[in-house]
């Protein structure tokens, strides 16, 4: 439950007493619409209400010993203090005989500037905006600074009897703002009519009215909802003034509000509006008027027009009801105006106080924060906005920092969904909690395969495997350097003419989060390899070997080919014989698989080279029994024939293996005596070469 109170005329609407001329003590009671002015070293009283003239305003016998004015009755130090001041860099009172210093240090000899406030005083430094607080018990402290009020004036401030304080600024964009306790404002009201000025001589805020000196002249100002009508006050002088004082303004606007408006909501809690005033023996009458969408009996529990404080009571309470509706309306909003009696306008009835009440549905929060997309454990921050009565809890809440406020930090790892819940704290059934979500989108970050560090040679292609996941057609890609590749967005692109070690990272980003990852390899390009020294073309006897040998400075391997009638093939050096002319690759690799290659020719030459004996002796003595060819380096026996001196063809064969043996066809010994032959045998190139003789046959 929340209450709404009335400041100023409203909160003490006890009948004004005649003026304290040359009064030493204010009567904040009695007379609260006294303006006290600090000129020099002196204390003016200054009733606004009433005409200029020789006690108006009065000199005070109370002088001021230091900087700046300010009227409290709340600070909890002890004794009866109303009068306050700067003194070098303390906080001084007055005790009623005499000025005291407290020993409490204002916490910035600039902040000479105070203004009471509740159980508080607030001390301003012009120039920067700096805002310093003291409560009674130690030494000031900086509170908060106020963004772009420096060099605004009047350097001064105002306070209220809840704690809350008010500045003006009278250059740039004009404006009087109020803020709270711990330094968050409340409420901004925009200026109208008022000149341009700086630094002046203080301000004061007395029956909702704003006076001010602009160290020229005087100006009064009407304070409405959201705007101060100014304009300059005639008739009359103040003294030059260095600072204003005036009596602490009435109780503030209840918490969940500002000081004219406020939130409820369906189904849950009431709103108390408080009405605090002086006592009297008399009943204390306020008529009460309603205005807005929002229907008295319908959307909120009926109110009666007329508003009774008792007798001899000085506080009551206005409940606000709000009903339930279904289905449901949507906002409805309250306007109440709060008619009394005005002892600020010397009697009569008038508008007092004007009170705005929004009527929701049910109960509101809202995440300000737009999605993000990020890369995982990047910080995120989420904020959320509602009504500070409310209760909030974010979830996940052990993912998170700061769960306290409405401003969170995460950093997820995964895309996650976090949620803030509203509530009314010990609300009712009818007032449910109310949740709002916030979803944080994780790019993972790409997991990139490269190939180890691996040796090619200047000449080779090169071919390797990069791998990206997981799988998305949106990725960046880039190598760096991207000198070497032929498309540095083609993750297998590559190109090189230079020997020598080229350190590549392959970068891969995600589209959306730019989350990005590298991976890097060495590629090492060795010089082309090259065959020194090849055997030359040659030529060969069919039937012969020759060596063939293929050198290069760190040669390593070698491949010789064809590999039919070679021996040891994959040596340095190798012996051939073939038995046709044969042209040989020699394929030599280095170390690294760096090849170079050549050829030799090798021309076979066919030539005759029999051997055939002139006689033999069949005796079966096993020594020259058989009439043969030796020697044969020819392809083919195409027909072996013997005659005797007759011309009868004693054998044949077309078997190189075989020969005559002696006999006749029929199996009969020949006789001794000379035969003749004739051999027929062809190459490989099918050339046909004739053999013809005779060979003596003996037993």
């Amino acid at each position: 439950m929340y209450s709404k109170f009335f400041k100023n005329c409203l909160t003490a609407l006890a009948l004004a007493l005649p003026g304290l001329a040359n009064a030493q003590m204010p009567d904040c009671l009695n007379n609260g619409g006294f303006v006290y002015i600090h000129s020099g070293s002196s204390i003016y009283n200054w009733d606004p209400q009433q005409p200029f003239g020789a006690n108006n305003p009065a000199l005070n016998t109370i002088n001021n010993p230091g900087g700046g004015l300010a009227v409290s009755e709340y600070l909890p130090s002890g004794g009866y203090k109303t009068f306050y001041t700067c003194v070098g860099n303390n906080y001084w009172y007055y005790d009623g005989t005499a000025w005291q210093n407290t020993g409490h240090n204002v916490g910035n000899t600039a902040a000479v500037n105070p203004g009471g406030g509740g159980g508080y005083l607030y001390n301003l430094v012009g120039g920067t905006g700096q805002v310093y607080v003291y409560d009674g018990t130690g030494n000031g402290t900086l509170l908060t600074t106020v963004a772009g009020f420096g060099g605004g004036g009047p350097y001064d401030l105002v306070g209220d009897k809840d704690g809350n304080w008010y500045i003006l600024k009278l250059n740039g964009p004009q404006y009087l703002r109020k803020y709270d306790p711990a330094g968050n404002m409340l409420k901004e009201w925009a200026i109208s009519g008022a000149p341009t000025s700086t630094a002046g001589g203080g301000f004061a805020i007395v029956c909702n009215d704003l006076y001010y000196h602009n160290n020229t002249a005087l100006f009064y100002g009407a304070i409405g909802n959201d705007t101060v009508f100014v304009s300059q006050v005639t008739g009359g002088t103040i003294p030059s003034p260095s600072d204003f004082g005036s009596c602490e303004l009435g109780s503030a606007a209840p918490s969940g509000g500002n000081d004219t408006s406020f939130y409820l909501y369906r189904g849950c809690y009431s709103g108390n509006v408080k009405f605090q005033i002086t006592p009297t023996d008399e009943n204390t009458v306020f008529t009460l008027r309603f205005s807005g969408n929002a229907q008295n009996g319908l959307d909120f529990q009926y109110l009666d027009t007329n508003f009774v404080i008792p007798a001899n009571d000085s506080i009551k309470y206005l409940e606000i009801v709000p009903l339930l509706r279904s289905p449901s309306v949507g906002d409805r909003d309250l306007v109440i105006e709060v008619i009394g009696d005005n002892p600020c306008l010397g009697g009569g009835r008038a508008i007092l106080r004007t009170i705005n009440v929004n009527i929701k549905d049910s109960l509101e929060v809202a995440i300000t924060s737009p999605p993000v997309t990020v890369c995982p454990g990047e910080t995120i921050t989420i904020t959320a906005t509602k009504d500070p009565i409310l209760d909030h809890f974010w979830e996940p809440e052990h993912l998170l920092t700061g769960t306290s406020g409405l401003t969170v930090t995460a950093q997820p790892t995964l895309t996650t969904r976090y949620s803030i819940r509203v509530e009314y704290a010990g609300a009712p059934s009818t007032c449910p909690p109310v949740t709002k979500y916030y979803t944080a989108t994780v790019e993972p970050y790409p997991v990139i395969k490269v190939p180890d560090d691996f040796i090619v040679c200047l000449t080779d292609s090169i071919t390797f495997a990069t791998s990206i996941t997981p799988d998305n057609p949106g990725y960046k890609t880039t190598w760096i350097p991207a000198n070497g590749f032929g498309n540095p967005s083609d993750v297998n692109s590559k190109f090189f003419d230079q020997p020598g070690t080229y350190t590549k990272i392959l970068r891969v980003s995600t589209p959306v989060a730019n989350c990005t990852k590298e991976e890097e390899f060495t590629i090492t390009i060795m010089p082309p390899f090259r065959i020194t020294e090849l055997s030359n073309d040659t030529a060969m006897q069919y039937g012969d070997s020759i060596k063939l040998t293929a050198k290069g400075e760190n040669a390593k391997i070698w491949v010789w080919n064809p590999t039919r009638s070679i021996q040891d093939y994959s040596n340095e050096t190798i012996t051939v014989w073939p038995k046709e002319t044969t042209v040989y690759t020699a394929i030599v690799f280095d170390e690294f698989g760096c090849k170079d290659s050549g050829m030799v020719k090798v021309t076979v030459i066919y030539e005759p080279k029999l051997m055939i004996p002139n006689a033999f002796s069949p005796n079966g003595d096993g020594l020259n029994d058989i009439f043969k060819i030796e020697g044969v380096v020819y392809e083919k026996l195409n027909s072996f024939q013997v005659f005797d001196r007759y011309g009868m063809k004693v054998f044949e064969t077309t078997n190189i293996d075989k020969g005559w043996d002696g006999t006749y066809l029929n199996g009969k010994p020949a006789a001794p005596g000379v035969y003749y032959y004739l051999i027929e045998m062809s190459n490989v190139d099918r050339q046909t070469f004739q053999f013809k003789g005779d060979v003596t046959l003996t037993r």
